[in-house]
């Protein structure tokens, strides 16, 4: 049940796990270890600038976390950033000094660090707790510096996830208090779902139908909690409620794919997802999960061509 855009940025790892240890050289060629970092919150950054598409996103998260790491690096923040761009290191270095870095910067040369980690797009953000355990994870969007920056301070302690949620979705002021409030609710649980713990998003979500019973979303989401419980039944009568309210809401088409898929009707679940981009909806979780299963039914062509779309669709741009 992993979203898209997680599995193309750590596709390897889980939200709540330890992530896999980092040994590699700094540009400088000294050796460093994940595992020497005591205590305090890590951001990761996983970053290129062998084009200029690259270098450009990458540069902006960067600084951005930079900056974000001399205001809290006192209270423990620490911050990593890796590139395996082949004979970089005097980029890298002139990089360095013209940005005035001063965090860890790694060469992972032979991209181990990337395999393990399942890094797919670039740039990548991901967060971690003292026990290095994964909190939070950003591929590349046009809002990733905003997503990223808030994370942090979540991770920190210098927001909550309520208000962080409030300064994401201010027009949500405008609604009439019972929305306002379940909205509220559908926020928190599909953060807290994005982040692993489907209890307390569950509970959110009931929350939010309860104040709001027309919430489309909020069914939707419960949906995907009910089949990650493999009650695949029961999230269908979810998703297909959803679509009820909200006719154009994706995620209930796709749930009703992955519904399918976990009661073992593939080629019906591929059916489902095929029809959709015909209907006009070309987006990148259609492709991704198509690409799944092609590849579950060993059709690695057409896989492949489905992963390549729904980079695509991110991106919006050739390959």
């Amino acid at each position: 049940m992993t979203s898209p855009s997680f599995a193309l940025a750590f596709r390897t790892l889980e939200i709540g796990k330890k992530v896999p240890e980092i040994q590699l050289k700094d540009i400088e060629g000294k050796e460093f270890t994940l595992s020497s970092i005591k205590g305090g919150k890590v951001t990761l950054l996983f970053w290129g600038s062998d084009t200029a598409t690259k270098e450009k996103r990458s540069l902006s998260i960067m600084n951005r976390l930079e900056s974000l790491y001399r205001r809290f690096k006192g209270e423990g923040l620490q911050f990593i950033s890796i590139t395996s761009d082949p004979d970089s290191k005097e980029k890298v270095k002139k990089l360095k000094q013209e940005h005035l870095w001063s965090h860890y910067i790694l060469l992972d040369e032979k991209r181990e660090v990337y395999g393990a980690y399942g890094v797919h797009v670039i740039p990548t953000v991901g967060i971690l707790d003292e026990e290095k355990r994964l909190l939070s994870v950003f591929p590349f969007t046009h809002s990733l510096d905003e997503d990223a920056e808030g994370e942090v301070l979540v991770a920190m302690g210098k927001k909550t996830a309520e208000e962080w949620e409030k300064e994401r979705h201010p027009k949500e002021a405008l609604l009439p208090e019972n929305k306002k409030k379940a909205q509220r609710h559908f926020n928190l649980g599909k953060n807290f779902l994005e982040k692993g713990s489907s209890a307390r998003a569950k509970e959110e979500l009931m929350k939010a139908i309860q104040l709001d019973p027309d919430h489309a979303d909020a069914h939707i989401a419960l949906g995907m909690i009910y089949l990650k419980e493999k009650n695949p039944k029961e999230a269908i009568q979810l998703f297909e409620r959803g679509m009820g309210l909200n006719p154009n809401l994706r995620q209930g088409s796709i749930g009703i794919a992955l519904a399918l898929e976990s009661m073992g009707e593939n080629s019906k679940a591929i059916e489902k997802l095929e029809d959709l981009p015909k209907k006009g909806q070309e987006i990148p979780e259609i492709h991704y999960h198509l690409g799944r299963l092609y590849e579950k039914e060993g059709q690695k062509e057409r896989a492949l061509s489905e992963y390549k779309k729904a980079l695509q669709s991110i991106f919006k741009e050739d390959w």
